[in-house]
């Protein structure tokens, strides 16, 4: 047996997402200043604020361009091809909430490409099915906005970040959303002040 510090043990847990979240671009920055072993599952906010009776959105032929639903898509696309779904990520959110660009199709299809998966448009078309497997299991679960964090014992946290939290910070908050997650399921609603006074770090 090797001898010395052992390691550290890796969090893991999901996050159920949609690219066009902001918040979901503050958690994912704030993820990636940590060692985390963590799934990004999409999770429509199209098809969530969805209102009647009628198929998904996914389902529906004028929803078949919908950029958030292609970025889903292409997301699913990469994962399916086992091409870097983790540059694939970081290029759509970046390219989303950083440099706001305007994306469509082709777009998807090159972020795909770039993240080792050549595809065609219905190959992109064909994914969004995935994303409603996604979505749907997401549900099942109980999750209801972007984004989501879900533990393994399945319990969780809604999050939103307004700012990117400091790397120094990072880690205590993880720890904390899991403590409160999981050791305290009757908590289902925590909102800050609106007027507090953040403190200092």
């Amino acid at each position: 047996m090797a001898s010395g510090t052992p390691a550290a043990r890796v969090e893991h847990f999901d996050v159920h997402f949609d690219f066009t979240c902001r918040f979901a671009n503050w958690v994912h920055l704030w993820l990636g200043q940590l060692t985390v072993d963590a799934d990004w599952l999409p999770f429509s906010l199209l098809e969530a604020k969805r209102e009647g009776d009628g198929p998904p959105v996914w389902q529906q032929a004028e929803h078949a361009d919908n950029i958030s639903l292609l970025l889903l898509a292409g997301h699913e696309l990469v994962r399916e091809h086992r091409g870097d779904i983790a540059a694939y990520r970081r290029s759509v959110f970046a390219a989303w909430h950083g440099k706001r660009e305007r994306l469509d199709r082709a777009s998807v299809l090159g972020y795909a490409e770039r993240s080792g998966v050549e595809a065609a448009a219905e190959d992109l078309h064909a994914a969004v099915a995935l994303v409603g497997d996604r979505h749907g299991k997401g549900v099942e679960r109980g999750v209801f906005g972007s984004p989501t964090i879900v533990f393994p014992s399945g319990q969780g946290s809604f999050v939103r970040f307004t700012d990117l939290p400091s790397v120094d910070q990072a880690p205590a908050i993880l720890a904390a959303l899991r403590t409160l997650a999981e050791r305290a399921p009757e908590l289902v609603h925590l909102e800050r002040l609106r007027d507090a006074v953040v403190p200092a770090r």
